[in-house]
């Protein structure tokens, strides 16, 4: 693997002040355990920093001409900028904003069962990526973030997300609304909007499409107006004591396992 690297290598900069990343077409993942997840899923790693330790330890994934660059651990942490105790940081290749490919709107369009995740103005990216790992264990098809989500390629959501944004069902997307207008009337979808309050359908009543859009937005407001009124129908999860809400991606998990089991 190499020498321990000078902290100033211009290959280190992706890595430097490490903050949320934008939407470049890169992703960051964090930790031994989300990297040979991405490896696995078939995720194409752009570089990787790492301590010595690491460096052994992932030695049998790595492909060929990856290019690795180690420093002891006091210096990674100073590399990114806080505290960092996982002991490697990798760059992955991921889909721009905007990128959903006709050849996935295609086998959409075969499939006879089919199970989306949509999110809207979800701002925390702890739970983009909570409700990527609720997805990809239940059982879903995919899922689909608009810009005014967090990116679900920055550190914080791959980590949630134990890495499985990379398994190719994840797509930013700029605007819902002809994305979903698409599901509705190109693939057949019917659309399930997730309401915080009681003003639809108990999950525990509602008959799924074998076609079904699961949307979700911000825990306070909800979904916007436009997403609203291209929903076939609203669904909610009844709650007792007094509680108003749900963290969305808790409601996220309880929707999907309705439908799975549904």
């Amino acid at each position: 693997m190499g020498n321990e690297t000078p902290i100033d290598d211009p290959i280190l900069d992706p890595f430097r002040d490490l903050k949320a990343s934008p939407r470049t077409g890169l992703g960051i993942a964090e930790g031994a355990i989300v990297i040979r997840r991405a490896l696995a899923l078939g995720a194409e790693l752009e570089r990787l920093v790492c301590t010595p330790c690491h460096a052994a330890a992932l030695a049998d994934v790595l492909p060929p001409g990856l290019p690795v660059r180690v420093l002891p651990k006091a210096s990674l942490a100073r590399l990114v900028g806080y505290p960092f105790h996982r002991g490697c940081l990798a760059t992955v290749r991921v889909p721009g904003e905007d990128t959903l490919p006709e050849p996935v709107r295609a086998q959409w369009r075969r499939q006879s069962e089919l199970t989306l995740v949509v999110g809207s103005r979800l701002a925390d990216p702890v739970n983009v990526g909570a409700i990527v790992r609720s997805a990809a264990a239940l059982g879903a098809t995919g899922c689909l973030f608009d810009a005014r989500c967090a990116n679900p390629f920055e550190r914080r959501a791959v980590r949630a997300s134990m890495g499985h944004v990379f398994a190719g069902t994840t797509w930013p997307v700029a605007e819902l609304e002809p994305v979903l207008e698409m599901l509705r009337h190109d693939v057949g979808a019917t659309v399930y909007a997730s309401s915080p309050n009681p003003g639809g359908r108990s999950v525990a009543r509602v008959t799924w499409s074998s076609k079904r859009v699961l949307c979700f937005g911000h825990e306070g407001e909800g979904l916007p107006s436009p997403l609203l009124d291209l929903a076939d129908e609203r669904v909610f999860v009844p709650m007792v004591g007094g509680v108003d809400s749900l963290n969305v991606a808790a409601t996220a998990a309880i929707v999907l396992y309705a439908v799975s089991t549904g």
